[in-house]
């Protein structure tokens, strides 16, 4: 009898220690390290993607830099956040449809160059960003929010790390993954 009480302890501790380890909570550590931006809950996925956007602060969120002080409360703030980054960043007058081809190749003037020739074959890529931020604004309630950020959490981890370059500079825009692999080749 002995034996089959100290067998359902150990199983016990050890059904325990399991449910522990399945169970706890993400360590911050994943998200410093710049790994995936999806931990486990809600409120973790949201609280990372609103520290990814916060890089943004100074140059595509200044708006933003009140709440940026602050974990957001409502992922419908997450979510409005990433729409006007991304309206900065690939929207029809942001940067990469706006200011890189107009600022730094002269596009407004000399549409005939090569480089601005690879800015309209690139369009529809870009446009594809209008979709989802067409998405972003009709949703109206947490809930609804809460479901898009795990739906779409890694294409916008994905855009953020592709698309958003550090500040506005041509040293910063060049150095994108999206300026290396469409437009490099151009110049």
């Amino acid at each position: 009898m002995k034996k089959v009480v100290v067998g359902v302890a150990v199983a016990v501790v050890v059904a325990g220690a399991v449910y522990a380890v399945l169970n706890w909570p993400p360590t911050p550590s994943g998200q410093a390290t710049g790994s995936s931006i999806r931990p486990g809950s809600d409120a973790a996925l949201q609280n990372a993607m609103w520290e990814a956007l916060a890089a943004h602060e100074s140059t595509y969120l200044k708006a933003y830099s009140e709440q940026f002080q602050a974990r957001p409360d409502d992922p419908l703030e997450v979510l409005a956040a990433f729409n006007e980054l991304a309206y900065n960043v690939t929207g029809r007058g942001g940067l990469w449809r706006k200011t890189v081809p107009d600022k730094y190749f002269g596009c407004a003037a000399n549409e005939e160059l090569p480089i601005c020739g690879q800015f309209r074959k690139l369009e529809p890529e870009l446009s594809k960003w209008d979709g989802l931020q067409e998405q972003m604004m009709s949703i109206e309630s947490p809930k609804e929010a809460r479901k898009f950020l795990r739906e779409h959490g890694r294409e916008m981890e994905e855009y953020l790390k592709t698309y958003v370059p550090q500040d506005e500079s041509f040293t910063a825009v060049q150095a994108t993954p999206w300026f290396s692999r469409n437009l490099a080749s151009s110049m």
